[in-house]
């Protein structure tokens, strides 16, 4: 559940980092401005581009993490199904046969 958890919030901030992404590459300075404003842009927007691109590697190994979980419980659960299977068989061959 905490694998979950974690991967469903991370997505949304994902998507609010995107969104940050794309209002401060709107917000570039225009050509004529000095060279200092222009690094300051650079280093803002290149900082929230790498965060975002983080958040999203740690979101998709979250994904696998979370997926290998669901399918080690749904292969227990298959298993148990058809052990009942079997065990509900062999009753009624039991009881066919006396």
């Amino acid at each position: 559940m905490r694998i979950k958890i974690a991967t469903l919030s991370l997505a949304l901030t994902d998507f609010v980092l995107f969104i940050a992404c794309c209002l401060v590459a709107a917000a570039r300075p225009p050509r004529g401005v000095p060279r200092a404003e222009q690094i300051h842009f650079v280093i803002r927007l290149s900082s929230i581009l790498m965060l975002t691109l983080v958040s999203c590697v740690v979101t998709v190994i979250l994904v696998f993490a979370w997926m290998r979980e669901l399918r080690e419980e749904l292969l227990e659960t298959t298993r148990q199904n058809l052990e009942a299977l079997i065990e509900g068989t062999l009753q009624d061959h039991e009881r066919k046969s006396t």
